[in-house]
């Protein structure tokens, strides 16, 4: 994702709906998961400026320089036990475990299978929703919470913000051909986005609505790196990890796998593309 912070109408649209919770519409939340939020979240409401595009206009996983077709070396492909535990894995949640990269298109029929969180606000994979309800209700005891800036997001929607990004660099000076690459250094083609999915969110610390590496010095975002693989969830682009996915360190990128694939990239430290390497 583009490096940059989000706009006041954020703020507006936070006011609008009255609420700096854990982010999400939970049916079932327990109670003792939004005592105590409501002051401390909307004096982080007040006291932030923020000054960004509207989170709808923002992409994801802005590329390494350098990185576009990365051939990583994986320590754990030559062992036959590991690999025979990671093609078990994938045998079994196949639809949580696709990779979607620079060099790997998300295929047109695949089902995301969503439904809405945040009130609406947002739509997001099924298969993530216990886990995220109960991630997000243990962090909230540890006086934690989140603000998700974005979940699923369709194709077309990707293709339009590209598209606003060329005119916008033309309009600068630059031919189609330039101001498509400029745009590509920053933004996922259509189809290439993670988000496509449904199975990635990208969540920000209540008292910080920076999507940039800031996140990774909040307690709320050191404590989600270190627990989420508990709840099925990766950090999908790892610091010192951009020439394997290829993308630069987003400590605020979350993606869905599943628990028990999740404990096994844990255990073995490994990235979603090394996974699919061992298949």
């Amino acid at each position: 994702m583009r490096k940059k912070t989000c706009i006041l109408a954020i703020g507006i649209i936070l006011l609008l709906e009255g609420i700096f919770l854990p982010c999400v519409l939970l049916n079932k939340f327990p109670a003792n998961a939004i005592n105590g939020i409501t002051a401390e979240t909307q004096k982080a409401a007040s006291a932030n400026v923020i000054a960004a595009d509207n989170y709808d206009s923002i992409k994801d996983n802005q590329p390494a320089a350098g990185t576009r077709n990365p051939t990583p070396q994986n320590k754990a492909a030559g062992n036959k036990k590991i690999r025979k535990q990671a093609k078990k894995i994938y045998r079994k949640n196949k639809q949580i475990l696709v990779l979607v990269n620079a060099d790997h298109a998300l295929e047109e029929s695949y089902q995301a299978n969503l439904r809405p969180i945040c009130n609406g606000r947002l739509n997001a994979s099924d298969y993530l929703y216990p886990s995220l309800v109960k991630m997000l209700a243990d962090a909230s005891e540890s006086g934690f919470t989140y603000w998700i800036a974005s979940a699923w997001r369709s194709r077309e929607k990707q293709q339009k913000l590209i598209d606003e990004d060329v005119r916008i660099a033309m309009q600068k000076g630059l031919s189609y051909d330039d101001a498509l690459s400029d745009t590509y250094k920053e933004t996922m083609p259509a189809g290439h986005s993670e988000h496509e999915t449904g199975l990635a969110l990208d969540i920000l610390c209540s008292g910080n609505m920076n999507m940039d590496t800031s996140q990774a010095e909040e307690a709320g975002n050191i404590w989600l790196r270190e627990n989420c693989f508990l709840y099925g969830f990766i950090l999908r682009y790892p610091e010192e990890q951009e020439t394997i996915t290829g993308v630069h360190y987003e400590p605020w990128h979350l993606r869905y796998v599943g628990t028990e694939a999740a404990k096994f990239l844990h255990r073995h430290n490994l990235t979603l593309e090394e996974f699919w390497q061992l298949l």
